[in-house]
């Protein structure tokens, strides 16, 4: 039988196999357009329990935290995402959606990258800070990393 961290490397290595660009347009529909907004229970590391990391994740860099629950509140998994190509749809790899999100910044310096989260067929939304929880609405599939320097 496969151990825990072989099937995440597994499901990464996937996702990163079918990440594609941005679109330098996204569909203008009738569907949902994704919102955040600030959780009203803020993000502490103490009370934020992330409950599995994509391997080799130095916690010393920011990463990004997807939860499965509101207010960063249950079902989170750390994801790498300073090393992330820009201007590219990932699919991460757990969990499937996500209700909230969090870039986890430990030494609160400011980065020079940002993160768009959403539906890369329907809409994105910049995450605004780090350290703070923000619930997504709808839920997300997509995350995306971006930077001043370049465009989709």
């Amino acid at each position: 039988m496969f151990s825990k961290v072989q099937v995440l490397a597994t499901l990464l290595i996937a996702t990163v196999a079918t990440a594609a660009r941005i679109p330098t347009t996204i569909p203008t529909t009738s569907l949902p357009k994704y919102s955040l907004r600030a959780s009203d229970l803020g993000f502490s590391r103490a009370r934020v329990t992330v409950t599995d990391s994509a391997p080799g994740i130095a916690l010393t860099e920011p990463t990004l935290i997807l939860c499965s629950a509101a207010n960063c509140s249950a079902g989170c998994f750390r994801v790498a995402i300073a090393a992330a190509p820009v201007w590219t749809c990932q699919v991460p790899s757990s969990p499937p959606s996500f209700l909230s999100v969090v870039i986890d910044n430990p030494d609160a310096t400011v980065i020079p990258w940002g993160v768009l989260v959403g539906d890369c067929n329907v809409s994105l939304v910049q995450i605004p800070q780090s350290n703070v929880c923000y619930n997504i609405n709808p839920a997300g599939i997509h995350v995306a990393r971006i930077d001043g320097t370049t465009t989709p």
